[in-house]
């Protein structure tokens, strides 16, 4: 291995412009939620009682404001479950028009599985590096998980810094070059609905110190008082997969919620699924299933 593997690490100003870029995909999406969550709302209370749910956007502490008439009688706050460094890096991916990087001449033809937050610029800087070593180890297939040895940290340090599942060689090919392609998810999906307890635990307490939360938390005198969670990079795999595979079965778990929320409601993701789908739940009517026709506009 070459003993002066250059590892690199973003500049400050680099990272500064990846939160940036990070903090502007996650608010992008959280918007995007807000305001299909307050639609989904607003028609379930518009077929089930007459009333509407409207977003009012960011000049308000609240996302959604509920109406019966001209009168408020609830309010809501959306938490979209984003991992922010995923969020941003996919982005970026899908501006790449190009996953196919020439390599030094004899490098041959190689994969390269790259996970979900790889930056892929330096991913594309950094392969030529990866793959001298990989043939100089004599190694046809590598995941960092299998360099365990003393003499391979560097080189384990280097492939995890890249963002690399995994990559491997293709004989037979005459070409110098490398395939990226992004790491697939996935996993077994469950029969039954995964506990939903911690998880939802864990959001709430993420959002305790915000002042939207004092503000619904104190608003005892509204009749409603809804909190939104919309399924995102960030949720527990086994969840994600349940619900992409069985959204239209409810889960049967007892929540335990703070007395301030009366309307607990999960936003089912739309990829592979062909409506809106939501799941509601409250202390009194315990677990309710609401889709509609199709997708909503908003």
């Amino acid at each position: 291995m070459s003993a002066g593997a250059n590892i690199m690490v973003p500049g400050l100003e680099q990272t500064k412009i990846n939160l940036r870029l990070a903090m502007m995909e996650t608010e992008r999406i959280s918007r995007w939620n807000e305001l299909r969550s307050a639609a989904i709302i607003d028609r379930y209370l518009g077929l089930q009682k007459g009333q509407k749910a409207r977003h009012v956007g960011s000049a308000e502490l609240l996302d959604i404001h509920v109406f019966r008439g001209d009168q408020l009688i609830g309010m809501g706050e959306v938490k979209s479950d984003i991992d922010c460094q995923i969020a941003a890096s996919a982005d970026a991916q899908s501006k790449h028009d190009a996953y196919v990087v020439d390599l030094p001449k004899g490098s041959g033809q190689w994969g390269v599985s790259f996970r979900p937050a790889a930056n892929l610029k330096n991913l594309k800087v950094g392969l030529s590096e990866v793959i001298k070593i990989a043939k100089e180890l004599g190694l046809t297939f590598v995941a960092p998980e299998q360099l365990w040895h003393e003499s391979h940290i560097t080189f384990r340090t280097l492939i995890e810094r890249l963002g690399i599942a995994h990559f491997w060689n293709e004989p037979g090919s005459l070409l110098d070059r490398a395939l990226l392609l992004r790491e697939p998810w996935g996993g077994l999906v469950p029969n039954q609905c995964p506990p939903l307890q911690n998880w939802v635990s864990e959001i709430l307490m993420s959002y305790k110190s915000r002042k939207s939360i004092e503000i619904l938390g104190g608003a005892v005198e509204l009749e409603q008082r809804h909190f939104v969670i919309c399924i995102e990079s960030n949720s527990p795999l086994p969840i994600r997969l349940y619900l992409q595979n069985h959204a239209l079965e409810l889960p049967i778990e007892t929540l335990e919620l703070p007395s301030w929320i009366t309307d607990l409601w999960i936003i089912v993701p739309r990829g592979f699924q062909e409506r809106d789908i939501a799941w509601r739940y409250s202390s009194v009517d315990s677990w309710e299933l609401f889709t509609t026709e199709g997708f909503l506009d908003f």
